[in-house]
């Protein structure tokens, strides 16, 4: 027995896996997306996006050191990375913030790590091991920089924490606003550091409060006046509902996860040019291998449901930019997500590709609101002219009078 004949009509043979394998194998083996174009078998190396492999990624994965590439999306980093990427912080202050966090900043620890010569001792108090933690707020002379300022009572409660836990205590617990002060300040502490450490000068006494909020002022008010509100929105997605020319319909899809129930679900509305339902659809999914994934599974979904009811889509819009970049790249790509892309393409008409595009959550809130929906929903959904509930005519009108 081979693999192709434990799948029948592009679907795995259910009944014949259960009874072939283990039960602990069973899910994992039916979650395997199974492409629907005919294509040749690739080597595909599970480690990269586009599945192909690296002599770099190969010995991160053999040392340890590698990061799967969504593991931003676990439950304590859930939204860290965009919420950090919207601060209005200096770009230097920003990367710094993304080292930390990393425990990728040149501490002796981390040095020592790297097989470069030293102790691995704090080289200001020679007393403790130079972690991140411990370069950035435990060392009894860096505390000097964050005595007197708001942050240094938390310090009290939280200084037996990681450097990640002190940063996302931070994050949840301080304002926006204060986090960007927090940030800027640990930035500032760490350049304190280095000019104590290289003799450039004595220590300041928290001297770099005052330069650091200065700093972050300036920054901010410079940026404010830099973009004007004429080109705010000139170069980005749209950020309003927009319809497709007269006489062509519109696809909207999007995913979501339901952490109550833990399901996942696809939904997606067609609509005219005056911006009207034409169809709705929803529908629960198996647990995607990654969002972006299940982005995809709502594109196809909405392209299966639309040909059967004789629906020419002439614009799709999907608020995942990585879905709709892995659509429309030209790059090879062996991964399930280039798998997935290739069998949209091939639903699209040839001429068609151009017109799937990428908007934001604002302009997408039909769909991000069927998913969430259909995740709730005892079973699969189709909505037709008629069928329409009144909360999904009121978005839909919301839509038409801000477009």
């Amino acid at each position: 027995m081979v693999v192709k004949d434990l799948i029948e009509n592009g679907r795995w043979r259910e009944p014949k896996i259960r009874e072939l394998f283990p039960h602990h194998l069973v899910d994992d083996i039916l979650a395997i997306p199974i492409a629907l174009s005919q294509s040749e078998d690739h080597r595909f190396w599970l480690f990269d996006p586009r599945g192909k492999y690296t002599v770099r990624d190969g010995y991160k994965v053999a040392t340890g050191f590698y990061e799967p590439p969504e593991s931003s999306s676990t439950s304590r980093m859930e939204g860290w990375w965009k919420f950090l990427w919207a601060l209005s912080i200096p770009p230097k202050v920003r990367i710094f913030c993304c080292r930390a966090i990393l425990d990728i900043i040149p501490t002796e620890q981390n040095l020592l790590a790297h097989h470069v010569p030293t102790s691995g001792m704090c080289p200001l108090c020679h007393y403790s091991c130079d972690s991140s933690c411990h370069a950035l707020f435990m060392c009894p002379l860096i505390k000097a920089c964050w005595l007197g300022t708001s942050f240094w009572p938390t310090f009290k409660k939280v200084g037996h924490l990681s450097t990640i836990d002190i940063f996302l205590w931070m994050k949840e617990n301080l304002s926006k606003i204060d986090f960007e002060r927090f940030v800027v300040r640990a930035w500032a502490t760490w350049n304190e550091r280095l000019s104590l450490i290289h003799k450039k000068k004595d220590l300041a006494g928290g001297t770099n409060s005052d330069w650091s909020e200065i700093f972050l002022n300036d920054f901010q008010m410079a940026r404010k006046s830099l973009y004007s509100p004429a080109g705010k929105n000139q170069c980005h997605s749209p950020e309003i509902w927009m319809g497709p020319p007269e006489d062509k319909l519109k696809l909207d899809v999007d995913d979501a996860y339901n952490e109550g129930s833990n399901s996942f679900a696809i939904g997606g509305v067609v609509r005219n040019h005056e911006g009207q339902p034409v169809m709705a659809f929803g529908s629960k999914i198996d647990k995607p291998q990654s969002v972006t994934y299940a982005e995809l599974l709502a594109i196809e979904g909405g392209l299966h449901i639309s040909h059967e009811r004789n629906l020419q889509i002439y614009h799709i819009t999907s608020d995942s930019l990585l879905a709709v970049q892995a659509v429309t790249s030209l790059k090879e790509n062996f991964s399930y997500v280039g798998s997935k892309a290739k069998d949209i393409r091939i639903l699209l008409d040839p001429h068609s590709i151009s017109h799937l595009s990428h908007v934001r959550r604002s302009a997408n809130e039909v769909a991000h609101s069927l998913a969430p929906f259909a995740s709730s929903s005892s079973s699969h959904f189709v909505w037709e002219v008629g069928d329409f509930p009144l909360w999904l005519i009121h978005l839909v009108t919301k839509d038409i009078f801000t477009s």
